[in-house]
């Protein structure tokens, strides 16, 4: 992706994002009946967050989110988070308890494909910085299940979605709560996870640094903890149920 440096935007075109076409509503109601009926349609969730989050990106953007001079490198660098820009062997080859081991065995455990991301984002092909910034939340998303200490598991996803819309305040996130807690909480009788645990997820992500404006590549040999601390973000108790 080409390096575009992020440019202020007035009101005025922060609104102009957040209007949704007829032809985008159809996309989104298109992809929403796939997921509900499948909700590892990972490719439809990516059609809802380029059309519902723009806006909310370009504010961020715009309001001192990525202020500081690792939030400026990054924007400036643009890195991705690709099999082809990342050695995972060597990530492997880290101890666990640092941040680059932890997320190299969460892939592994997972069988997950850093790869399906590496892909640019066509809704968003005339505002390169908001696709980027889209592009490295999906490449980095497994970094905040490392983070969490979650897992892969449906209801977990909608956890790990919860502390991003308490985080950021994403309509993306906002939707698959939603969705999500009523097919993989009410549906699966996850009381407790639905009672106590997307309410703590929501909580911590508010208090959570800003996740998006760091350059994690910086700090692969880091021991996790210590990373969590200055994140100020607590490993989460999946087994709430």
């Amino acid at each position: 992706m080409p390096t575009v440096s992020a440019r202020p935007r007035t009101d005025d075109e922060i609104r102009a994002l957040r209007h949704v076409s007829l032809a985008e509503w159809g996309e989104i109601l298109r992809a929403s009946k796939k997921i509900l009926a499948d909700s590892n349609q990972t490719r439809e969730l990516m059609v809802i967050e380029e059309v519902l989050n723009r806006s909310r990106i370009a504010r961020l953007l715009r309001n001192g989110y990525f202020d500081g001079d690792e939030p400026r490198d990054l924007l400036r660098d643009r890195p991705l988070v690709t099999p082809r820009t990342v050695d995972l062997a060597a990530l492997r080859a880290k101890p666990e308890e640092t941040l680059g081991g932890a997320f190299a065995r969460h892939l592994e455990r997972y069988e997950l494909n850093l790869g399906l991301f590496d892909e640019p984002t066509p809704v968003l092909a005339d505002h390169p910085d908001i696709g980027w910034v889209v592009q490295r939340n999906r490449q980095t998303h497994d970094l905040w299940h490392t983070l969490l200490g979650l897992g892969v598991l449906p209801h977990e996803e909608v956890l790990v979605h919860a502390f991003c819309w308490g985080h950021l305040g994403v309509p993306q996130s906002a939707f698959i709560v939603l969705f999500g807690a009523v097919k993989h909480m009410v549906l699966e009788a996850r009381w407790r996870t639905l009672r106590i645990g997307l309410r703590a997820a929501y909580d911590a992500g508010h208090r959570a640094a800003p996740l998006w404006a760091v350059y994690w590549e910086r700090h692969w040999d880091e021991p996790l903890a210590e990373v969590r601390r200055r994140l100020r973000v607590e490993p989460y108790a999946s087994a709430l149920d």
